[in-house]
């Protein structure tokens, strides 16, 4: 069963979530793209400190 795009990201969207979709990712983003990963998490870790 898939789910609607609006059914998957409408939570994100209410809660004003930032999202990023990383291309060619398996659905163990962690071990199929680690780089991409740092990169989101540094960047959150930036933004949480301002």
């Amino acid at each position: 069963m898939k789910l609607l795009p609006s059914r998957r990201h409408g939570p994100l969207i209410r809660a004003h979530s930032h999202t990023k979709v990383i291309a060619r990712a398996s659905h163990s983003v962690y071990q199929s793209r680690p780089e991409e990963v740092v990169a989101v998490i540094e960047d959150a870790a930036k933004h949480a400190e301002q």
